[in-house]
């Protein structure tokens, strides 16, 4: 009998929330709640809606009043969503996909606008994806981009990030992933290191050079038909920064493993020399544009990701 009282107590809890979240004014309340849920962070999310943080505070402390219920643990500490804040922020997203599909057959009418972040090696913006970002902007004026550059895997639900593009061999994930690119490496040298040094001709003589290796990728694994080859390489340079480790490999300092996207010009032209043509490497990686799932993404978001698409041209793929 007690379990039972307990249950309809919770029940009738649970009524009285879902009565509270039809109490929003404005379907910029739902988008205010939604984007901190994403960002975990009251500064990014307050660049999105060109307010200050301390206003957002205040949007965000009006909606919870309303609801009656905490949407967020906040401290100097931690910023996370509480299990109501979970609840809402799915109701939230249907509500904000209806609205955003009622919409969808006269979009070409509602001017983009908001934060959109998104994360990509240093290297690979500067080379091919700054050209797609500018001229996104000038298409669309009112959206700003927030571009985060790592050469490292980026947690992009735990940072708040929209999209990242990354160059890796594919792996599961929870993110929905877009191939777009080829990302294989290479083994190159400069002319003028294989002049002075010599050229190997199978990987195992690899030991006897000196091996530049982007961060701790040690380990070089080749396949020539059904057999396999690790070497474990070394090296006095390491990087964990793709521009550098070309930089070390142009000016004659080793051999190095490197994306082919980077520096297929320098092999055309003859400055580096690839070696080992009839050996594969293993886990050759590809270019990936990768997002949540695509049912929570603003529009805004979903336009970017097919301009990225359909902009973005590599011209050795």
């Amino acid at each position: 009998m007690m379990m039972f009282k307990i249950f309809v107590c919770f029940l009738i809890s649970i009524g009285s929330f879902l009565s509270r979240i039809n109490m929003l004014d404005s379907i910029e309340e739902y988008r205010i709640v939604a984007s901190v849920y994403r960002t975990l962070s009251l500064t990014v999310s307050s660049e999105e809606f060109n307010v200050s943080p301390a206003t957002m505070s205040k949007k965000l402390s009006a909606i919870e009043a309303k609801l009656g219920r905490k949407l967020f643990y906040r401290s100097t500490r931690e910023f996370s969503q509480t299990e109501d804040g979970e609840s809402f922020f799915q109701y939230a997203t249907e509500v904000l996909d209806k609205v955003d599909s009622f919409h969808e057959g006269d979009q070409s009418n509602i001017e983009l606008s908001g934060l959109i972040r998104l994360t990509a090696s240093a290297t690979f913006s500067k080379m091919y994806l700054m050209p797609v970002i500018n001229k996104f902007l000038a298409k669309y004026p009112k959206v700003k981009i927030d571009l985060i550059l790592s050469d490292q895997i980026v947690d992009i639900i735990k940072e708040g990030i929209d999209i990242a593009i990354r160059v890796a061999p594919l792996k599961d994930s929870a993110l929905i992933t877009r191939r777009i690119g080829n990302g294989k490496k290479v083994v190159c040298a400069s002319k003028n290191y294989l002049e002075k040094h010599g050229t190997p001709k199978t990987p195992s003589e690899l030991k006897q050079h000196n091996c530049i290796m982007f961060g701790k990728e040690n380990s070089w694994t080749f396949f020539k038909g059904k057999k396999e080859i690790t070497v474990k390489v070394r090296g006095n340079f390491q990087t964990n920064f793709g521009e550098m480790l070309y930089q070390a490999v142009e000016s004659g300092l080793g051999i190095s493993l490197i994306s082919y996207w980077f520096v297929h010009e320098q092999i055309k032209k003859g400055e580096l020399i690839t070696l080992f043509s009839d050996y594969e490497l293993k886990n050759q990686p590809e270019i990936f544009l990768m997002y949540p799932d695509r049912n929570q993404l603003p529009r805004k978001t979903r336009v970017f990701i097919d301009f990225i698409v359909d902009e973005l041209v590599f011209p050795f793929d």
